[in-house]
């Protein structure tokens, strides 16, 4: 009788372990939301009022491969959502005009609405950067100093820019885990203050004690930026016609989420490993490969990596 106790109480344990186990539901997979933008600054003259007259001006500050930067970031995002086995939505915004901050606004305030805890938004922006050079110091709130610019970057005042900032907290207000992916001048400035990540370089001009004070990693966090440039730096397009039709982070991150222009389908993706794309693989290959030394990759957002895609 003690035998069959002994032989039976393995088998009674297991079955209570599969029970127990099976009376939970795996953690519920939430969407994607992709948002891409890409403004090329095409839209026409525009009318200034200057020494007291109006004058038109032609648009300066063309840009000529952000566009087609925006569309192909877009595919590849859907691409390797759909790999994933993601449900997935895309939205583009690659016609735009001088209610470009009312467009951008508009989706951002959509997605916010309509997201969950358990959702993913990934959003990628091309286009024009300013900012206030002199305040552009390490330590300090460079997204109050920093913006995105929807019309001709020749001529900044508030009815043109978009803060940071702003565009931020916009951000932050949508469900679950959110990817901002910058590829527009002085586009370091998405690194949230006192959560800097540089180079080593720039660390080299300070005294360690200035760097040391504010400064600390997020053991967690729902925004993770990943920017072409640092704070105070431009972010760069390639210029010759033989060129990529791209910038050059763009370029390099096309790469990394392994997508094949010319025929327009995934292929093997350089930031992959062990069948997952993270946010930090994702960093280290654009910095190693976007051919740009004027230019530093930033990224931020916690002490962990992030999962993007995993097949």
């Amino acid at each position: 009788m003690k035998r069959v106790i002994v032989f039976l109480l393995p088998i009674m344990l297991l079955i209570a372990l599969c029970s127990c186990e099976l009376s939970y539901q795996a953690p519920a997979v939430g969407k994607m939301h992709i948002l891409v933008y890409g403004n090329d600054y095409s839209y026409g003259n525009k009318v200034y009022y200057e020494s007291g007259e109006l004058v038109e001006k032609a648009q300066a500050g063309k840009l000529y491969k952000t566009v087609n930067d925006a569309l192909q970031v877009g595919r590849v995002l859907s691409n390797l959502a759909e790999k994933a086995n993601l449900e997935y939505e895309t939205h583009y915004i690659t016609e735009v005009s001088d209610t470009y901050k009312t467009v951008l606004v508009s989706e951002l305030e959509a997605i916010a609405s309509s997201s969950s805890a358990a959702d993913m938004t990934i959003i990628y922006y091309s286009g024009h950067g300013f900012g206030v050079k002199d305040k552009l110091n390490y330590g300090t709130d460079t997204a109050s100093c920093s913006y995105l610019v929807p019309r001709d970057p020749a001529h900044p005042d508030s009815s043109v820019l978009f803060p940071v900032s702003e565009f931020l907290e916009l951000v932050d207000s949508i469900k679950g885990v959110k990817v901002v992916l910058g590829d527009f001048c002085y586009s370091g400035s998405l690194v949230q203050s006192g959560f800097f990540s540089v180079t080593s370089g720039e660390y080299n001009l300070f005294d360690s004690s200035t760097l040391l004070i504010g400064d600390k990693i997020r053991e967690s966090s729902s925004l993770f930026c990943l920017s072409a440039a640092r704070y105070n730096e431009l972010s760069y397009e390639f210029t010759s016609p033989s060129d990529p039709l791209h910038g050059k982070f763009t370029n390099a991150l096309l790469k990394a989420l392994g997508w094949d222009e010319e025929n327009q389908k995934l292929t093997a993706a350089a930031a992959e490993k062990n069948g997952r794309i993270t946010l930090f693989e994702v960093s280290k290959y654009v910095t190693a490969h976007d051919g740009e030394s004027r230019q530093t990759p930033m990224v931020s957002g916690g002490s962990n990596d992030i999962v993007l895609f995993s097949f």
